[in-house]
């Protein structure tokens, strides 16, 4: 991570996987929102590896609201289908 436009991408990219984490913690945008946002991360963290990045704890936020946005989703699932099979 060496030239202005790779430190552009990382921050950026850092900014976008916060947001997009963020809205994964809605459940049912969580199941397109989640694996985006982890997609996301895993492209900006393979560029910036240990390397200096001024939005590194947004990344990493964004990362974990998008585990958890993404289980609170399926949970969600699960229960409403559950009780859709179940004619409460």
């Amino acid at each position: 991570m060496n030239t202005p436009d790779q430190k552009i991408f990382v921050m950026e990219g850092s900014l976008r996987v916060f947001s997009t984490g963020l809205l994964s913690l809605v459940p049912p945008f969580g199941l397109v929102c989640a694996p985006l946002a982890l997609w996301r991360f895993f492209s900006v963290w393979s560029v910036a590896g240990k390397e200096w990045n001024p939005a590194r704890r947004q990344l990493y936020l964004g990362m974990w609201a998008a585990f958890v946005g993404g289980f609170l989703s399926v949970v969600t699932l699960l229960i409403v289908i559950a009780i859709i099979n179940n004619g409460i």
